[in-house]
């Protein structure tokens, strides 16, 4: 009987894993509204997305970034 659940567990996993992630985001939305949801699901995905990075990528892009930002507001 345990091993049936433990395979119907490994089976699914895509549908349990899914399910879970709009579980959590209907409670943030429930909880914080619209658009507080939606900065904390874009930070969220934005430091996932870092954290998937190389510490050297991440200081590079976020200088070259910071770089011309700069150059912009400057020339104008």
């Amino acid at each position: 009987m345990l091993e049936e659940f433990i395979y119907s567990l490994i089976e699914n996993r895509k549908k349990i894993f899914w399910g879970a992630v709009f579980f959590v985001i209907s409670i943030l939305f429930i909880a914080f509204g619209l658009f507080s949801t939606i900065f904390i699901v874009v930070m969220t995905i934005i430091g996932y997305h870092f954290g998937d990075m190389d510490n050297k990528n991440i200081i590079v892009k976020l200088k070259n970034m910071l770089t011309n930002l700069l150059n912009k507001i400057d020339t104008n």
